[in-house]
């Protein structure tokens, strides 16, 4: 019977401070460890539901507190696309949707499930980490 839900971490760090009665996953930093991680799981377990969760940084214009707890209202692939002259080419300039359909899904996925009451703001996830607030403002 699969779990109900699993929680998944990208490290040890992030995991050790849970304490859920859940299965906790540390896929290892990164989007493709962390699809093999869940994916490998899956196959073995099943779950109803996957939270991801974890230590983040926050962009200077986010307006959050040091240690402030925050959903996502939104999952960005913040680096996926392409360096041009002009500028960087998301995948719906380059016209390649991520989710194709009638409503195709490009490089921000929307996030529908979040408790009440709850701090939201938009998530980004890059592969590269800024090292100066110019780098973070451009992204």
């Amino acid at each position: 019977m699969p779990a109900d839900i699993i929680v998944c971490v990208s490290t040890e760090l992030e995991g050790a401070l849970l304490k859920p009665h859940v299965p906790v996953l540390v896929t290892g930093v990164g989007a493709v460890n962390a699809a093999i991680a869940l994916t490998q799981f899956l196959e073995r377990n099943g779950a109803r539901a996957i939270l991801s969760c974890g230590i983040g940084g926050a962009y200077p214009r986010a307006r959050l507190e040091l240690a402030a707890a925050v959903w996502a209202e939104s999952e960005c692939y913040g680096d996926l696309g392409a360096a041009s002259a002009n500028g960087f080419l998301d995948m719906q300039a380059l016209g390649f949707a991520l989710i194709p359909g009638a409503a195709p899904i490009y490089n921000i996925f929307p996030v529908t499930l979040r408790p009440l009451d709850t701090t939201t703001r938009p998530f980004i996830t890059v592969n590269t980490c800024t090292g100066s607030d110019a780098a973070a403002r451009e992204i």
